[in-house]
């Protein structure tokens, strides 16, 4: 028995209850905690299993993305092999082009060279035409001076051919009418001749109607033609002259 009639049972019991009273209290309190604690690990297992979600939708998107991109990746794989192997192709056709235009260059550069050397003939042909034409030009002008000066003599000769032939003219008419006088005073003598040999005739003969000798009518009418021809030929030595163009 303990101080005031209890049984220290009872107290013990009763001390018992309060601590286990206490212990349920702090069993209550972690219990709370517990809970809490337990919502709060299903709303993040929640949370885990919406991310795990979104991941595993994001996963099979980029699943998705990484085929797409797997075969994107072999499209541009093979398009590279195909730009490597045009890139060769050209290289091939650049050193090709190089090597030509190498080749066209010098020629070029040869021709060139030929070029110059035959421009450098004909700038000496050039010249040497240039002095011809001045030599000629220099003969020209002398050959100019040479021809005025021929024409003047050519002037002066047409002049006095002018002169002598005018001349020649008028000593053919001086001539021809002295030949005409002269054949004018033989026929006009041959003619007295006649008569007085026809007047002793017919005094020694007797009066008859005989014509007069054959030879009489012959020589009148050979004067007389004579004198017709002379009178209608134009002076002797003369010629139509054609004058040369200046």
């Amino acid at each position: 028995m303990l101080d005031g009639g209890r049984p220290s049972d009872v107290v013990a019991l009763e001390a018992r209850n309060r601590a286990n009273e206490r212990m349920i209290s702090h069993l209550n309190i972690q219990i709370d905690f517990l809970q809490q604690k337990n919502r709060e690990m299903d709303r993040k297992m929640n949370e885990a299993l919406a991310t795990r979600d979104e991941y595993e939708s994001m996963s099979s998107k980029m699943n998705l993305k990484t085929r797409q991109l797997e075969a994107k990746n072999k499209e541009l794989e093979y398009d590279l092999n195909d730009v490597d192997r045009m890139a060769k192709r050209l290289q091939c056709d650049k050193e090709i082009v190089v090597k030509e235009a190498d080749r066209e260059m010098t020629e070029a550069k040869d021709e060139l060279e030929k070029s110059r050397h035959e421009l450098e003939d004909l700038d000496q042909v050039v010249a040497e035409l240039k002095a011809g034409n001045q030599s000629l030009s220099r003969q020209q002008a002398e050959l100019k001076q040479q021809l005025s000066v021929k024409n003047g003599d050519l002037l002066r000769l047409e002049e006095l051919l002018d002169r002598v032939t005018e001349d020649k003219k008028r000593i053919s008419h001086r001539v021809n009418k002295l030949m005409t006088n002269a054949m004018t005073q033989l026929f006009i003598f041959y003619s007295h001749d006649t008569i007085l040999k026809n007047k002793v005739t017919f005094c020694d003969t007797p009066k008859d109607n005989t014509p007069p000798k054959a030879s009489e009518q012959s020589v009148e009418q050979t004067i007389t033609y004579s004198e017709i021809l002379i009178l209608d030929s134009p002076p002797a030595g003369h010629k139509n002259i054609k004058r040369t163009p200046r």
